[in-house]
């Protein structure tokens, strides 16, 4: 069984958290195998999009469609029932997202625990108009790492730095520096001593690392990627003032293209410190990135990869 700690490295986390989120509700609802689509999404968006679910395993549009992928859920993990724990709440401008652990417990015995990321487009009256799912593509059986991007740029280029404010957005600058080591130690400089890193995958795979030196390691690997062979573009900001949960999409560059990069989609969560704003005391990542190997990129429709030549 994968050594998850996710609930236990973020618990001092767990303050202002509402137990009544739909998704969270939703969540349980699900874990239980029960359906109720209907109960916690309206049929269409204010905008008169089909309201649909994206997860790993698909995007589920129109009620039905969601009504189906929650009768799969416990099937899918090889589950007889589940119980959601809510970690961290990040609430603003119409959407909800809680990172959880859902504890699966499996049908051949013994217990599965799934650290989720899971984003709401909250429409009043307790329902949703549209949910993304996220977690490590190893916990779902016969899953690969690909995931079709979740979103579609309209323009291929990072997000406007200007989208955000403080450290964030200087962060997402220095992210987007193409002076690799600079950016390194300005990434590096905003970090408090004691900032914690990961947790989405398992310890086996990638355990939490705390304090610079060790997210050091994880920091020089994405700064030789972003922005050489990618951008990240943030797709949703969703910021209290204190936190900000982000859903992105890649955007693959010619020298990425020529590396044999592919686009994908994750999201990820940072955390303001709270006596000194301009630093990060913690960073989530949730995505399946570096383990995209063996998959056939001929496979993936042209439409699916975005490109910026």
């Amino acid at each position: 069984m994968q050594t998850i700690h996710f609930k236990e490295s973020y618990q001092d986390m767990t303050v202002n958290l509402d137990d009544n989120a739909p998704e969270i509700r939703f969540m349980r609802q699900i874990c239980q195998g029960k359906g109720g689509a209907s109960e916690y999404f309206t049929p269409l968006t204010i905008y008169k999009d089909v309201v649909y679910l994206d997860a790993p395993n698909g995007r589920f549009c129109g009620l039905e469609e969601i009504e189906r992928f929650a009768g799969c859920w416990l099937s899918d993990f090889e589950a007889q029932d589940a119980e959601v724990y809510p970690v961290i709440q990040t609430v603003s401008g119409g959407r909800s997202v809680t990172e959880m652990e859902v504890w699966f417990r499996l049908k051949s015995g013994g217990v599965k625990r799934v650290p989720m990321t899971v984003f709401a487009d909250l429409s009043g009256h307790g329902k949703m108009e549209g949910m993304r799912i996220y977690y490590f593509y190893q916990f779902l059986p016969g899953a690969t790492a690909y995931r079709t991007p979740v979103f579609r740029p309209n323009v291929m280029k990072p997000t406007e730095p200007a989208m955000m404010t403080g450290v964030m957005r200087y962060y997402y600058e220095q992210l987007h520096n193409f002076r690799r080591q600079e950016a390194l130690e300005n990434i590096m400089d905003m970090l408090t001593e004691d900032c914690r890193y990961g947790g989405y995958r398992p310890d086996e795979e990638e355990p939490l690392a705390v304090g610079k030196q060790a997210i050091r390691v994880h920091y020089e690997d994405i700064c030789s990627n972003v922005p050489a062979k990618n951008y990240i573009r943030f797709e949703t900001i969703v910021d209290d003032g204190m936190r900000m949960a982000a859903e992105w999409t890649s955007v693959v560059t010619r020298a990425g293209r020529e590396d044999g990069r592919m686009t994908f989609c994750g999201c990820a969560v940072y955390d303001r410190d709270e006596t000194d704003p301009s630093k990060l005391r913690s960073i989530r990542i949730n995505d399946n990135a570096g383990y995209d190997f063996g998959i056939d990129l001929n496979a993936i429709p042209e439409w699916d990869n975005f490109v910026d030549d």
